[in-house]
C-alpha cells in the first residue's frame, strides 16, 4: 500500500509517465487483457501488481525473519525486485525499456519503500 501510494504521488508529479504494471498490460498481455473493458482491465493489472508484490513480500519473509532483517536489506530486496523485472520480465513481455533518469529513480524509490516496509516486519511486537 505504501508503494502504490508513492506511485500515485510520482505518477501524479509528471515523474513517472508509464508504470511498470501499465506496461505489462499494454505490451505484456494485450490480447489476453483485450477483452476486458478499460475498467476492468486497470482493476486487473492492479491486482497482478499486487499479487507479483505479495508473493515477493512472502519470499523475501520466507528467506529472512523480517524481525532480524536489517532495514538496508529490505531496501536493496525492493531494488532486486525492480531489476529482476527490467531484466527479465520487461524483455520477455517486449515492454520499453528507457527511461528518463528522473522517472528510473522514482521507480526505484517505491521499490526501495516497498523493501523497507518488509524489513519492518514485525519489528517492536
Amino acid at each position: 500500500m505504501a508503494m502504490t501510494a508513492l506511485r500515485q504521488v510520482t505518477t501524479g508529479l509528471g515523474l513517472v509517465q508509464s508504470t511498470p504494471p501499465k506496461e505489462i498490460g499494454e505490451h505484456g498481455a494485450p490480447e489476453l487483457l483485450a477483452r476486458l473493458g478499460p475498467e476492468r482491465r486497470r482493476v486487473a493489472i492492479e491486482l497482478l501488481h499486487w499479487a507479483t508484490g505479495a508473493g515477493a513480500g512472502a519470499a523475501f519473509g520466507a528467506a529472512e525473519r523480517p524481525s532480524r532483517a536489517p532495514r538496508w536489506a529490505g531496501a536493496l530486496y525492493g531494488i532486486g525486485v525492480q531489476a529482476a523485472y527490467e531484466t527479465t520480465v520487461a524483455p520477455l513481455l517486449g515492454a520499453p525499456r528507457s527511461r528518463p533518469l528522473a522517472e528510473r529513480i522514482a521507480i526505484a524509490a517505491d521499490h526501495v519503500l516497498f523493501g523497507l516496509v518488509l524489513a519492518s516486519g514485525s519489528r517492536g511486537r
